[in-house]
């Protein structure tokens, strides 16, 4: 089994998280109220100045009603593309 690359799977996670945000036309602040994380912790998650917690990894995928593994492992982001031009 190879090891997980921790800092390529925050780096996927963040890109789903701002494609699913996009998708979903939503602000930092509306995700942060959505999925009860700090706006502060949204911010500099998204700016890549913090990594996710699993707990993080959770709170974010409730708040955009999609799976921790879809976001994860960019299957969200993805779904973006898919039929696009």
């Amino acid at each position: 089994m190879r090891p997980v690359k921790t800092r390529s799977l925050s780096k996927q996670f963040i890109e789903s998280v701002r494609s699913a945000m996009e998708r979903q036309g939503l602000s930092g602040n509306a995700l942060s109220k959505r999925a009860r994380v700090g706006q502060r912790s949204i911010s500099r998650l998204l700016r890549g100045e913090q990594d996710p917690t699993l707990c993080m990894v959770e709170s974010v995928a409730r708040g955009l009603k999609l799976s921790p593994l879809d976001l994860l492992s960019g299957k969200a982001a993805a779904k973006k593309t898919r039929g696009r031009k």
